[in-house]
């Protein structure tokens, strides 16, 4: 028997629809079964794969992911049920993408035979079933592009901040965060989504940078790679993996933990002696008496201090100069 989707728009529910079929496409004995043929996407609803370059569901951990899912499937385990909104007689996923594959993947490639899925219906409006993607916690993390792409559907709606937050049960500054992350170029967005960048360093280059920022990002990119192991460059392209850190963004080196601490202690030790300033001889100024070990320390920071700023000054001529050629 071939199953094919049923295409009336009078039917919007599973209940219409299995009044509307045989019970080998749609049965309810326990909760609502559909047939795997009848289930499909709906193209654009599923943020997830949003500024992918690739196939998302082709993904090393995605591919991973689903395999589990098949041979759960296969071996007869539970798996939470998919969820689907039936729309004009036809059934739409609505969550469960990698588990909707898993199931074809366990039929195709591993002998199961299943004829029917448990679903569950999807209850509401476009804003109600797109809450699923964020709400929903049966499979993989959500990533920060595919929020930022969600949060921007309900920007799109007329939505408020204030109100997406309180929707999706999301706190205010996460949803205005990945919101804005909707204003970064498109090539930064694609870096955040394949995790060579985290959303936070991306918003802070941007916000100093401008545009620029893919200037400073490719500069950091040049430095990863060019330091790789033979080991790394023999690896598939595929499987290079470029993360780029805060540290790779900085130009000459950064004050050191210790510099920093020597700063913190000879700071707290002048100002601690601020009740002991006398009037100069002259009247025109105040004198502070220092030990000999206070200004030995001083003048040791003061020679770091002025080494790694020429060092700064070194680096950043030297790029303005690569820049400029």
């Amino acid at each position: 028997m071939t199953i094919t989707p049923l295409h009336d728009p009078k039917i919007n529910n599973l209940k219409s629809l299995s009044n509307a079929v045989s019970t080998e496409e749609v049965s309810r004995p326990n909760g609502f079964a559909v047939a795997i043929e009848l289930i499909e996407e709906e193209e654009g609803f599923n943020t997830r794969a949003a500024y992918c370059k690739g196939d998302y569901f082709q993904q090393p951990e995605v591919v991973e992911h689903i395999n589990q899912l098949a041979a759960a499937y296969a071996a007869g385990e539970y798996v939470p049920p998919l969820i689907v909104k039936v729309k004009g007689g036809r059934v739409f996923l609505r969550d469960g993408a990698c588990r909707w594959r898993a199931i074809h993947k366990a039929i195709n490639e591993l002998g199961a035979l299943i004829k029917k899925v448990s679903v569950l219906e999807a209850r509401g409006d476009d804003a109600e079933q797109s809450a699923l993607i964020a709400t929903t916690n049966n499979g993989l993390q959500i990533s920060a592009m595919a929020c930022a792409a969600l949060y921007g559907r309900y920007v799109g709606w007329g939505w408020s901040a204030e109100e997406i937050s309180v929707k999706l049960g999301k706190k205010l500054a996460h949803v205005k965060l990945h919101i804005e992350l909707l204003e970064l170029p498109l090539e930064m967005k694609y870096m955040v989504q394949a995790n060579e960048l985290s959303a936070t360093l991306a918003l802070e280059l941007y916000r100093e940078h401008g545009t620029d920022a893919l200037q400073v990002l490719e500069s950091a990119r040049t430095k990863i790679t060019g330091k790789a192991t033979e080991e790394d460059k023999a690896k598939p392209q595929a499987e290079k993996t470029v993360r780029i850190t805060k540290r790779h963004t900085q130009d000459g080196p950064r004050l050191t933990k210790k510099v920093v601490s020597q700063m913190h202690r000879s700071f707290v030790n002048i100002t601690a002696k601020l009740n002991e300033l006398s009037v100069a001889p002259s009247g025109d100024g105040f004198v502070l008496k220092l030990t000999a070990d206070e200004v030995d320390e001083l003048r040791k920071l003061q020679s770091k201090l002025k080494k790694d700023s020429e060092s700064n000054e070194s680096a950043h001529c030297d790029k303005q100069m690569s820049i400029d050629a």
